[in-house]
């Protein structure tokens, strides 16, 4: 059994047409069988550069709080467990969108993710195929727009 909470309080600020500055205090909580909890709160704080090439997105991820963890080896390998920086690079060619994330943990000084995505948007409906490097998977995807 497992249980989840995922909760986001944000605020965002436009600078100029092209500059856009955004925080959120997240907080994940998850909860498993035998009174297990798995508690993480973090503020991420970004800036997106609109209509420049590639429409870079940086981020700085801080942890507040971190307690317990998960007994599912695969969550606790590749989920934000601490401090991380982060890059988004993505663009839309026609009806084809093209992204990368990247989040890097500053205490572990390794890449924690990095996703390639490919999404072609139809009329009211988008394929999508995510390659995650780190972990060794595709995803594919298709959502009502």
């Amino acid at each position: 059994w497992r249980g989840e909470s995922d909760h986001k309080l944000n605020y965002s600020q436009t600078f100029n047409k092209h500059t856009l500055f955004e925080t959120n205090l997240h907080h994940l909580g998850f909860w498993y069988k035998n009174n297990q909890s798995w508690q993480r709160v973090f503020n991420t704080t970004s800036l997106t550069f609109h209509k420049i090439i590639l429409n870079p997105k940086f981020s700085f991820t801080k942890k507040l709080h971190h307690s317990g963890s998960s007994p599912f080896v695969f969550e606790n390998q590749y989920a934000q467990q601490s401090d991380e920086i982060g890059l988004t690079l993505s663009t839309l060619i026609g009806h084809t969108r093209l992204e990368i994330k990247s989040d890097y943990n500053l205490e572990a000084e390794k890449l924690r993710r990095l996703e390639v995505t490919g999404s072609y948007i139809f009329h009211c409906w988008e394929l999508t195929l995510i390659w995650k490097t780190q972990q060794n998977s595709f995803n594919i995807g298709i959502q009502i727009i």
